[in-house]
């Protein structure tokens, strides 16, 4: 009998997993490299989350899946229209979980990215949206799962954070407190925690030990008897409470920390929130949602890089949320195995891109000292992590082991990252070349796009629409040669444009979406144009209304780590890579192989069914990997 273990590392970049290979740091990943084959892998394009793990479960190209970028813009409905690729439902091939299932298989899927809401019958599910867009608010969104996304409430403006101020606190109202508590005149403020009304509550700081604010009391009922106290630095336990959302009460869990207080006044006070997640309703069947709850605590959906990059939290408190997340998906690993039969096993953890965007600089030259630490530590201990949840996956599969049974394991990434330099705001080209007209609203008075007068549009990461007669709902631009010579005219636009900062051209490529099928897109879900963006340069499709149409990359330090609109083959040497890592393990695996043609993420799940022993999942386009097998 056999089994297959696939375990997705997102954007794993092979150099670096070679690199902290060669210096120990990943003894789990070493045993299945020592005993099993080794390669890198080609992304499909656009080289981002989204289309890549469909391809991986399905096989097939965008063109054939449908989700063709992080967004996808249905045909027939309006240019701003955008639905997240990362919906199950919006995949149009089979992934090879129904694929198992159709040929009497049993699956168990654990957080794998867009596979929820769940298409499976018989097998068991936890999670699966997956989108990282957590409180940064991407376009693509964050889990729809969550009743909200983290948050910071704090008394210095910092991007999407709660600003709120203290006021010297009528004790009157506080029940089980004396004056002599506090060695300065105590200070209160209000919070509103979660959806909607949320929960209410009241914040009480103290100068506990000397003349300077040191302890935090938060309460819903201003009884300091029931308060949660946090010191500088000191985080919550789990906490649950009821919230109301679209009229029905959801319990829900989440934490928090106190990241500053301030000291000697209230003005650096910070305090962090986890995202607020429900204890029901994120697994299938459900009732096991509530089964992991009480077994191995809330579950903590998302590890967002961005409450770091918004300074709302510092770099141990990001490490803290990423073991957490880790080690409760190998706890639940070795749970759900022990507990159900199986015969794919499948999981996706997302700590690695996370921490790239945010901490992984390929020029450290733009690093001060600490700042090159921080960094350095952060993007170690994540790979750490990642190891150790390889490891804790496995054993919990040997532990289940039993006579007979056959077991390949798969560790696999999605894509690489390369060294980001310079941001491209490709409507506001569009916009300045007089391709996208505005107008403003005589009711609201706000700047909008003027369609019946904007020829063209980009959405997404790499897809620019004609507004099509018959085709978009303000329709201005007839098909035939009228949309063909707008295209070519667009094309010669893009190619024109070069950045005055460093004489290189932002776009490497672009096509009519009719010569576009070597990228392994088409169809009626992608724009008439189809662009790359030079290997530095991140697209970025916000209008904006001015000269600039370049700006530098930061994400909290400066410069970017990026992917997405780079083209697969991509590869800067010491300033990263796109292509993927790819690892196999088994009995019949090639032991000690070092593939030299890499594989491409159109291959994993024939090669899974190969393995297992069924066919393709239907729409696959992809080969199996015949030469890693002995």
């Amino acid at each position: 009998m056999k089994k297959v273990i696939l375990i997705g590392l997102d954007a794993a970049v092979p150099t670096l997993v070679q690199k902290y290979l060669q210096m120990g740091k990943l003894p789990n990943m070493q045993k299945l490299v020592n005993g099993g084959t080794w390669a890198e892998g080609i992304p499909v394009f656009p080289t981002h989350t989204a289309s890549n793990w469909n391809t991986v479960s399905t096989g097939a190209w965008p063109k054939t899946h449908g989700v063709t970028d992080m967004v996808v813009h249905m045909p027939g409905t309006h240019l701003t229209e955008i639905k997240s690729g990362f919906y199950s439902d919006l995949c149009k091939a089979e992934q090879i979980w129904k694929t198992a299932e159709r040929c009497g298989k049993k699956c168990i899927l654990l957080k794998f990215i867009a596979s929820w809401p769940p298409n499976i019958k018989k097998s068991v599910q936890v999670e699966g949206f997956g989108a990282p867009g957590g409180p940064g608010s991407r376009p693509w969104g964050s889990s729809p799962l969550a009743l909200s996304n983290s948050s910071c409430y704090c008394t210095i403006p910092l991007e999407n954070a709660m600003v709120m101020s203290f006021s010297k606190a009528d004790l009157s109202d506080w029940r089980n407190i004396s004056p002599q508590l506090s060695y300065m005149p105590p200070l209160e403020s209000e919070i509103i925690i979660g959806p909607e009304k949320g929960i209410a509550y009241n914040v009480l700081l103290l100068a506990q030990r000397s003349k300077e604010y040191d302890t935090a009391l938060l309460t819903k009922n201003k009884d300091t008897k029931d308060a949660l106290i946090l010191k500088r630095g000191q985080q919550s336990k789990w906490l649950l409470e009821d919230f109301e959302v679209d009229g029905r009460v959801k319990k829900a869990s989440f934490r928090m920390k106190l990241i500053d207080i301030g000291y000697h006044n209230k003005e650096k006070f910070k305090l962090f929130v986890s995202a607020v997640f429900p204890i029901e309703g994120w697994t299938f069947p459900k009732s096991l949602s509530k089964e992991l709850f009480e077994k191995f605590g809330p579950f903590l959906e998302s590890i967002s890089h961005f409450p770091y990059v918004y300074g709302w939290i510092d770099e141990d408190t990001y490490i803290d949320d990423m073991e957490y997340q880790a080690d409760w998906m190998g706890k639940a690993t070795h749970y759900l195995m022990s507990r159900n039969q199986w015969d794919l096993f499948m999981t996706q953890w997302h700590g690695i891109d996370n921490t790239q965007h945010a901490f992984l600089r390929f020029d450290k030259s733009v690093l001060s000292p600490n700042q090159a630490k921080i960094c350095n530590r952060v993007l170690a201990r994540t790979y750490e992590i990642a190891d150790e949840l390889v490891g804790n996956i496995v054993r919990a599969n040997n532990k289940q082991k039993k006579k007979g049974q056959e077991i390949y394991t798969i560790v696999l990434s999605d894509h690489g990252h390369v060294m980001g330099k310079r941001r491209f705001f490709i409507n506001s080209y569009l916009y300045q070349k007089g391709l996208i007209k505005l107008k403003r609203d005589p009711a609201t008075k706000k700047i909008a796009i003027d369609w019946n007068n904007t020829q063209v549009f980009c959405q997404g990461m790499v897809h620019v629409y004609v507004n099509l007669k018959g085709r978009e709902p303000n329709g201005i631009i007839k098909s035939g040669n009228d949309r063909d010579e707008l295209v070519r005219r667009v094309i010669d636009l893009l190619y024109d444009i070069k950045d005055p900062k460093t004489g290189i051209r932002p776009i490497a490529l672009a096509l009519d979406n009719t010569d576009a099928q070597f990228l392994g897109l088409g169809g009626n879900r992608v724009g008439d144009i189809v662009y790359a963006t030079n290997s530095i340069y991140a697209s970025d499709n916000r209008l904006k209304i001015g000269d600039e149409l370049f700006e530098d990359l930061k994400a909290g330090f400066p410069d970017a780590s990026i992917h997405g609109s780079q083209l697969p083959s991509v590869d800067m040497g010491k300033y990263g890579t796109i292509k993927s890592m790819f690892v196999a393990h088994g009995p019949k695996i090639r032991k000690g192989y070092h593939r030299e043609k890499p594989i491409h993420m159109t291959d994993i799940a024939p090669t899974i069914a190969h393995i297992l022993g069924i066919a393709p999942p239907k729409n696959s386009e992809g080969a199996i990997l015949h030469d890693i097998f002995e």
